[in-house]
């Protein structure tokens, strides 16, 4: 419906603007190294541990999300809103989308 794909376009934007200016902020006069060291000091890992152990893991070099094309950043977030998106019409719409081959 219109209304409903306006506020997915809406916040379809949000996700990118969003994700550009932390990009933006994360590449001003800071190095990578500097970021890290500034996080591992107020990181508690009995507070937040899941953030904690996602921080260690970028620290480590694992693998990431490499798509192609967009940032993996910015592509992670738009693939993950749009998975929501997806679901979201599947579940509300009364026609079902013919699965593809």
């Amino acid at each position: 419906a219109g209304a409903e794909a306006r506020a997915a376009a809406l916040h379809l934007t949000a996700v990118v603007r969003g994700t550009a200016q932390i990009s933006l902020d994360l590449a001003g006069p800071r190095s990578d190294g500097e970021l890290a060291r500034a996080l591992a000091a107020v990181l508690d890992p009995a507070e937040y541990p899941a953030l904690t152990a996602v921080h260690e893991a970028e620290a480590a070099g694992g693998p990431g999300y490499e798509p192609e094309g967009l940032p993996a950043e910015l592509a992670f977030g738009v693939d993950r809103f749009l998975d929501g998106v997806e679901a979201w019409v599947t579940r509300t719409s009364p026609v079902r989308p013919v699965p593809e081959p």
